[in-house]
């Protein structure tokens, strides 16, 4: 008799775990990962914060919808997710900044951190944010 009973007990153990392996594995399949390089990036998803990279997102409902990250000193990621499910891989941008250089008289030469960039006036775009060495000349001039 407590064969039998034994024999229930497990089969009734054995289905359940099938049961919850199944929901679990579902469940993880539809899950959204989000990374970023550098890690530690805010991740909004439709306004809403759900994290900071690495990050696991539960299933989401379908439709589209709206993921930003965002990470001080970096360009902001924005993105429609049509199928938010799987793995998300993204690489943040650093930050660039404009130097705008003017001198009297005009026609100096510019350096920036020893290289070349040009005479006055010049703006030069695309520099990474942080420190410098500017260097404007001319001849006639002292160096500034």
């Amino acid at each position: 008799m407590n064969s039998k009973r034994d024999s229930r007990f497990f089969s009734i153990l054995v289905f359940s775990f099938i049961f919850l392996s199944s929901f679990v594995f579902s469940q993880a399949k539809d899950r959204l990962i989000i990374e970023s390089t550098p890690d530690g990036a805010q991740v909004y998803i439709d306004a809403v914060l759900k994290g900071t990279t690495p990050v696991i997102i539960p299933p989401l409902p379908a439709g589209e919808h709206m993921l930003v990250i965002y990470k001080e000193g970096y360009e902001n990621y924005l993105t429609t997710l049509t199928q938010p499910k799987g793995t998300i891989h993204i690489d943040l941008k650093k930050h660039k900044g404009r130097l705008k250089v003017s001198s009297t008289p005009m026609g100096a030469n510019v350096f920036l951190d020893n290289n070349q960039k040009g005479t006055t006036p010049l703006t030069i775009n695309g520099i990474e944010i942080g420190r410098h060495r500017l260097v404007v000349e001319t001849p006639e001039h002292e160096k500034w």
